[in-house]
């Protein structure tokens, strides 16, 4: 699975085969797939890794006790897990499309990252750290920016040519952070400038 994960975030699916993990690895094709049948079972079981990760931390939380600094920490564990597991993020949309069961299990749990985010934004605004929403649907449509942004990311960057760096972690989650300021209050601003 680490061969693998090194691979595809090296070379991207396209170029990795059960032979191309295989050799890596210094085993015939033949014990991989004693293991693993298909490249296929592979991708899905680190798919499938990839989402505990963040499952794990999610469960973690206890919303009575959100405040804007875990939800910094929040944004910097998924910033660094999808930079751990970037190939899912670079080949998302063939993964999905070539990949039902993937994209079925996907579809659930945005639903589910959607209703835990509605629930800290609503208990930030019960803190006074952000404000009412003004806008019908205004923090649904900015759970989905940060939801875009974070899935789409690493293609954006690695589409102009930027190398995986903690400098790029760091740009990325300056931007998604900021995405939240015009939300804050008074009060939030201060906090979010002495985090910042």
């Amino acid at each position: 699975m680490d061969t693998a994960l090194n691979l595809f975030n090296e070379k991207g699916l396209a170029q990795v085969s059960l032979r191309t993990i295989a050799e890596s690895m210094r085993i015939s094709p033949g014990n991989l797939t004693y293991h693993f049948k298909k490249r296929e079972e592979i991708v899905e079981a680190l798919y499938y890794e990839f989402v505990a990760e963040v499952e794990e931390r999610f469960e973690e939380m206890n919303l009575s006790e959100i405040k804007l600094n875990l939800v910094f920490d929040l944004i910097l564990m998924l910033t660094e897990t999808r930079l751990k597991y970037r190939f899912l993020m670079r080949d998302f949309t063939t993964l999905i499309a070539e990949n039902p069961s993937i994209k079925k299990h996907y579809v659930a749990v945005i639903k589910k990252r959607k209703s835990q985010s509605m629930g800290i934004f609503d208990h930030l605004i019960e803190q006074k750290i952000l404000r009412p929403a003004e806008l019908e649907n205004e923090y649904e449509h900015l759970y989905e920016r940060i939801q875009i942004l974070g899935n789409f990311w690493i293609t954006s960057a690695l589409m102009q040519g930027n190398k995986m760096t903690n400098a790029t972690v760091e740009r990325n989650f300056e931007m998604v952070v900021q995405i939240m300021y015009p939300y804050l209050t008074n009060k939030g601003k201060r906090e979010w400038e002495r985090l910042t």
